[in-house]
């Protein structure tokens, strides 16, 4: 499952008092929107979808339904001040998506839940089993860093600024709860957007009126009646909002910077922004509203010309029924039932049906919305807006890092998507280019700790990427009563950003500035290049190998892999390896 949907970075929140540190949830597939309907189990979360996706798909994409309620969720900040700790394993036997589904009907349980799994997200309560692959793995690099010395209490912060609060736990789970690398880290989880007079003081004139208009009201739903709109509206739309999610960063690491001593007094702050938005990612959402056009419409009109055919007319019973309890509530079933088996099977020809209506859709999306949407991109109006906003998140990433404050951002996930469609630079994140962000990709790993099976992941988007992470197989979301796996950028991100902080612990300059850590996690002695794709960017990061760099920058990457093959042995020659490295006291 990814994790690419932001819920509106921009909601009102409420803010909750400081809590002990944890982390929450698997996700369907990573943030930016909702999955398209041809991905019956990938609703993402990683960017504010343009239009609300519709609901009469959820008979066979029951995720997207989950994410759709979602939307309209309550936000809220949690702070954490204590050393991450592992605990019980949770008892609530409840279905988390039958959850989301359930809190149209009932929305205060529904926030109630949410805040709650925040707190048990940075309090690290819910952690994967230790006997999974992927912490078996980075169990051994800990044990082997450790028998160095190397793994040392940080004197740092991790802030998560999401935009929704299961995805920020989600977040800030894979940032430390899959980081054995540093002993003790504060840590913050916020989805608080900025205060509109420090919005309006930090945009010019025009770019504040786009970026209010772009706020909706806390309990704001889409209309299900009104005026349909036409192509045009659409185009103009999507276009304020690729240009927004860019402002609505820039505003937050600006706000962060002016914060700095409020979130913590720590050397260094390390900054996580798993949310974004990608061109492809508004192509879903308009190719979804033009085929649910009703008949009449020009919208209508303009789909059938496109494809020399009529619409696929969804079947009334394509909706989803709403389950009668609630979120940990005593009455639920022990064991729900999964969401699929809950509505029964959809019967051949309904499948037949659904089949042409994923063709229909991917024609309006590859033929009417990528080009007329591209052909707006390339206005020289538009351009100059891109420019002007990236101009200004990149001199607002310059002014953080010179007070300690090191961004990462997740690179997205339509790559494959956008590559369907017949333009893989769809995919990109509307930030690319901003020189001075760490963003980050995705990994699917093969032989954990064989650097020769590792590749990047399916989805992982194109663009100005850092270095790439693992981003699949992440046992980070919370469901059904214990921590399941998820995928996307959305996790790779706070996982690197996780090992920033054990960078910056472990090195020999304990001055080293935000600058000094991005070039040791981009360190060609420090990553493991992926051949054939620049999608990885400086290469697959080795937790162990940044680390070891750290402590001795003079080293080269044979002699790191030396001191990794020596450490195997359970009887290794530990001050033969530490001589080695130049460690040796």
């Amino acid at each position: 499952m990814r994790t690419h949907l932001a819920p509106r970075p921009w909601s009102p929140v409420a803010v909750l008092p400081s809590v002990s540190a944890e982390q929450s949830r698997p996700a369907p597939r990573t943030p930016e929107a909702p999955a398209p309907i041809a991905r019956p189990h990938a609703p993402r979360r990683d960017a504010p979808p343009a239009y609300a996706l519709m609901t009469t798909f959820a008979r066979y994409s029951a995720p997207v339904a989950a994410a759709l309620a979602a939307l309209t969720l309550g936000t809220a900040t949690v702070a954490a001040r204590e050393q991450p700790r592992p605990e019980a394993a949770v008892t609530c036997p409840a279905d988390e998506e039958a959850m989301l589904r359930v809190k149209a009907a009932k929305q205060a349980p529904y926030g109630a839940s949410a805040r709650a799994l925040a707190k048990q997200a940075l309090s690290a309560k819910y952690r994967a089993a230790p006997d999974h692959p992927l912490m078996k793995h980075r169990a051994e690099v800990q044990r082997r860093l450790e028998l160095l010395g190397l793994l040392r209490t940080s004197g740092d912060h991790l802030h998560i600024s999401d935009v929704d609060l299961e995805h920020g736990g989600a977040v800030l789970r894979a940032a430390i709860g899959l980081n054995p690398l540093v002993k003790t880290v504060t840590s913050t989880l916020s989805v608080d957007g900025v205060p509109e007079p420090f919005a309006k003081k930090h945009l010019s004139a025009g770019q504040f009126a786009r970026y209010r208009a772009q706020q909706p009201s806390e309990d704001a739903a889409p209309p299900e009646d009104g005026p349909v709109p036409t192509m045009t509206e659409l185009i103009a739309g999507s276009l304020d909002e690729l240009e927004v999610i860019v402002l609505e960063k820039q505003l937050r690491v600006q706000h962060l910077t002016a914060q700095r001593d409020q979130i913590s007094q720590a050397k260094r702050i390390f900054v996580n922004m798993s949310f974004g938005q990608s061109p492809d990612r508004l192509a879903t959402g308009m190719a979804e509203m033009i085929m649910t056009a009703p008949p009449g419409s020009a919208l209508h009109a303009l789909a059938e010309k496109t494809l020399g055919e009529k619409l696929v007319t969804p079947p009334d019973d394509m909706g989803f029924e709403e389950p009668t309890f609630s979120f940990c509530d005593a009455s639920a079933p022990a064991d729900p039932a999964p969401m699929d088996e809950d509505l029964g099977p959809p019967d051949a020809a309904a499948e037949a049906e659904f089949a042409k209506l994923e063709a229909q859709f991917a024609a309006i999306k590859k033929k009417l919305v990528y080009p007329a949407l591209t052909k707006a991109m390339q206005r020289p109006e538009f351009q100059a807006r891109m420019k002007q906003a990236r101009d200004g998140l990149d001199r607002a990433l310059v002014d953080a890092r010179r007070v300690g404050i090191l961004v990462f951002e997740a690179a997205g996930n339509e790559y494959a998507d956008a590559d369907r469609s017949g333009n893989p630079a769809m995919s990109m994140s509307m930030s690319t280019g901003a020189k001075h962000m760490l963003r980050i990709g995705a990994l699917d790993l093969g032989r954990l700790g064989d650097p020769k099976d590792d590749r990047v992941a399916e989805f992982s988007a194109a663009g100005r990427v850092a270095v790439a992470s693992q981003g699949t197989k992440l046992p980070v979301w919370f469901q059904l009563g214990h921590v399941e796996e998820s995928e996307g950028t959305s996790f790779s991100s706070p996982l690197t950003a996780g090992v920033g902080v054990a960078v910056a612990a472990a090195a020999k300059d304990p001055n080293l500035t935000p600058d000094g850590i991005a070039r040791l996690l981009v360190d060609p002695r420090a990553v493991h290049d992926i051949p054939g794709t620049t999608r990885d960017g400086a290469g697959a990061l080795d937790d162990f190998a940044a680390v070891i760099l750290a402590a001795n920058p003079k080293l080269d990457r044979g002699t790191i892999d030396r001191a990794w093959q020596m450490l195997a042995a359970k009887d290794a020659d530990v001050p033969a390896v530490k001589r080695l490295l130049g460690l040796a006291s």
